[in-house]
């Protein structure tokens, strides 16, 4: 579970962020891309806000 840049509760599976965790856990905005049928996609860091 996240907060989205305009104050929504965002829940996605813990999986989306393997990718980008390191040691000191997960920092920074990310968009995350979903199919149409709910699917996890895609995840990218937004570096303007990091």
């Amino acid at each position: 579970m996240a907060r989205s840049l305009d104050g929504r509760r965002v829940v996605f599976p813990a999986e989306a962020l393997r990718r980008v965790v390191s040691r000191d856990g997960v920092h920074g905005t990310f968009r995350l891309c979903f199919t149409p049928e709910g699917r996890f996609q895609s995840i990218a860091r937004l570096d303007r806000f990091a």
